[in-house]
């Protein structure tokens, strides 16, 4: 784990693993998910409950099997739910229809482009206190992304795949309201020329290019604390049932993922006299 930089944002360690992901996924729907990696819902839950208030708006913009939109619903937020793969869409809609207050709390799902969110959702634009994305890793020639629908990330090379992020960021800027945060999950991605992939630079900087502040960074870890030390488990047999290639990607077992969390600043208050005739 590297050494916290003494100028960087506040850092934080949050052991969101201590039961298995199965056992926390207890209260879904009997199904697979269909988007891997699977965001743990006790770590939506956290990200949720930390970073809004009862009746906030929290939008996932890449909401694969929908754990950030599920966990927002049963904490009494308004949800808004954006992904490319229609497997996803459906499974997230199912999902969040099993629960009683879906009518009264979600407020858009679409299959979309999260590159074009800022456009096509006019009008939530500034209205979004919460924005929670888990991007997909790039393509490295080593899968197949042939079943992938075109928006998806996951079929870029990792320069197209940084200039995505760009796009997407400045999208996520464009929803948030002056306050609200984004909170950005990032794991290391599959080997790309011999080296492993780390996103976490690259999306720092896309945020501050989107005009958003790196406020906290969160390590995230994906094993149970037993005495003191990190606990790897053996990964547990499953189905896959999308783009099979893509999961075997994040088979790798790091004990740790990370997540940025961004601001987007308030205007700046005008200069005494600034605006007046001189």
């Amino acid at each position: 784990m590297a050494t916290p930089d003494p100028h960087g944002p506040p850092l934080a360690v949050w052991p969101t693993a201590q039961q298995a992901l199965a056992d926390q996924r207890a209260q879904y729907p009997d199904l697979p998910p269909v988007a891997f990696p699977v965001m743990a819902p006790a770590l939506a839950q956290r990200l949720v409950t930390e970073l809004s208030q009862p009746g906030d708006l929290v939008a996932d913009l890449m909401c694969g099997s929908g754990t950030v939109c599920v966990e927002a619903l049963d904490l009494e937020r308004h949800v808004l739910a954006v992904d490319c793969e229609p497997a996803c869409v459906a499974q997230t809609r199912d999902t969040l229809d099993a629960r009683p207050q879906a009518p009264a709390l979600v407020e858009q799902l679409w299959q979309a482009d999260a590159r074009e969110a800022g456009d096509l959702l006019v009008g939530y634009r500034g209205c979004c206190d919460l924005i929670v994305i888990a991007p997909p890793a790039p393509a490295t020639g080593s899968r197949s992304t042939d079943s992938l629908q075109p928006a998806n990330l996951a079929r870029l090379d990792p320069e197209a795949h940084d200039g995505a992020m760009v796009d997407v960021l400045a999208a996520c800027a464009v929803l948030l309201r002056p306050g609200g945060c984004l909170a950005v999950l990032t794991q290391y991605s599959p080997r790309w020329a011999g080296r492993l992939l780390d996103p976490l630079p690259r999306t720092v900087s896309a945020a501050a290019e989107a005009g958003l502040e790196y406020h906290q960074h969160i390590i995230v870890l994906t094993h149970p604390l037993r005495h003191g030390r990190i606990h790897a488990r053996p990964a547990p047999p499953r189905r896959i049932t999308v783009s099979s290639t893509a999961a075997v990607a994040t088979l790798h077992s790091n004990a740790h993922a990370n997540i940025c969390l961004f601001r987007k600043p308030f205007p700046s208050a005008p200069e005494v006299g600034e605006g007046l005739n001189q």
